[in-house]
């Protein structure tokens, strides 16, 4: 669940099974819909569905006969599984067009399946919230500060430890005048957070990224084995 100002987007992500019981999983998704529904929320509905979008089929009806109720359309309009001759479109992002009217999907071939991946980008959508400047909490704990610390407690007066006889009241006052020292002399600062760079991925790797997207693409179109072969060893060592 996101949180955006105007409302709040439910995001559900699913997976049908090519030979699960299909009005098994649409009772299913119905119940986990009206479940989730309130006058407040939007949904968002991503995943593969195994329902070909490019044809038509009398599940497609049922599939959108049912999403319609509550305002979801469909947005992919393409491939994600291409396969020799065969290109079907069995994954689907389904959003509320009359609330997010300008988004739009499109493909990205990645290599990491046989099915494509799809980005979506919703325009005007206003997070709540503030995550630009964000800090992050820590204390300086050094051989100097440890120092400062023990010299505290060493000058510390534990008289009224001492004299009290009940155990509790004798441990929590001790903790007391622990933690006062301990947060006077390790106290908690604030510091921006930097984005942290993967200074791993050097160039060398995006560029061999690159070429395994480009095999891939020619090896799914392509019974040639060599091109295949080529692919797979790219697969091996990446």
């Amino acid at each position: 669940q996101l949180e955006i100002k105007t409302s709040n987007l439910i995001i559900l992500c699913l997976y049908r099974s090519p030979t699960g019981h299909f009005n098994q999983f649409l009772k299913g998704l119905d119940a986990t819909l009206k479940y989730l529904y309130n006058p407040k929320s939007e949904f968002l509905i991503c995943g593969d569905i195994n329902i070909d979008y490019l044809s038509d089929s009398n599940r497609k009806k049922q599939m959108n006969s049912l999403l319609t109720t509550y305002n979801l359309i469909h947005t992919v309009n393409f491939a994600t599984r291409i396969q020799n001759d065969s290109s079907t479109s069995i994954d689907n992002i389904f959003v509320d067009v009359t609330r997010f009217s300008s988004s739009s999907t499109s493909p990205i071939i990645n290599g990491l399946s046989d099915h494509d991946a799809q980005f979506l980008v919703m325009d005007n959508l206003a997070v709540a919230g503030n995550f630009i400047h964000q800090k992050q909490r820590i204390r300086k704990i050094n051989s100097e500060s440890i120092k400062q610390f023990q010299l505290l407690l060493k000058r510390e007066s534990w008289e009224r430890v001492y004299k009290e006889n009940d155990t509790n009241n004798k441990y929590n006052l001790f903790l007391s005048s622990f933690l006062n020292i301990f947060e006077a002399t390790f106290p908690i600062k604030y510091k921006n957070v930097r984005e942290l760079k993967n200074d791993w991925i050097t160039q060398g790797i995006k560029i061999s990224c690159k070429h395994k997207r480009i095999s891939y693409v020619n090896s799914r179109n392509s019974n040639n084995p060599n091109i295949r072969a080529s692919y797979d060893k790219y697969c091996k060592i990446l």
